[in-house]
């Protein structure tokens, strides 16, 4: 992108692969083990490029969670917490700072687990997806979690024209 610069480093992005506290889904693996409703995200979007790599670096498809009977659904992020709250999704993964406002309203109504990506699916999934680092949620970074959860971290950044005059971008 020649037009494009950066300004600035905003803050670095956790992933957050969350199963809803009412589900049995204790790791990426048991989402192919009965009829789940697993949040894809919607195609063209990051949130649909995490997930599905994920998915991919533990080895299962779209397909796989449909020939159990469940449904890998591409709704809108903004319908995450509703949904999981509602029952209309059993796991599914969220992107922003720790602790993450989305993450707390999930840990109190319906409560969480995070799932851990162990190191062999965070290489695949590093190795596909540049920019992509390793990262820690700590314990206790959310009600109910009490281990370490292993996962993937990006940073967010602001970028410009870079036809804006450099003055209006300092000031902005």
């Amino acid at each position: 992108l020649d037009k494009v610069r950066h300004v600035m480093s905003l803050y670095r992005g956790y992933i957050h692969y969350v199963a809803s506290g009412r589900s049995d889904i204790r790791s990426f693996a048991d989402v192919t083990k009965r009829p789940y409703k697993v949040y894809i995200g919607k195609v063209g979007t990051l949130h649909h490029v995490l997930m599905t790599e994920m998915l991919k670096a533990h080895g299962i498809t779209p397909d796989d969670i449909r020939k159990v009977g469940g449904i890998p659904n591409p709704v809108a992020y903004s319908d995450v917490v509703r949904m999981l709250q509602d029952g209309q999704l059993d796991v599914a993964m969220l992107t922003g700072p720790l602790p993450y406002s989305m993450a707390m309203e999930l840990a109190q109504s319906p409560g969480i687990r995070l799932l851990n990506a162990p190191e062999e699916a965070r290489a695949k999934v590093i190795q596909a997806l540049p920019g992509i680092g390793r990262a820690t949620i700590p314990k206790g970074t959310y009600k109910g979690v009490d281990q370490d959860i292993q996962t993937g971290a990006y940073m967010s950044h602001m970028v410009a024209s870079s036809d804006l005059p450099e003055d209006f971008v300092y000031r902005l």
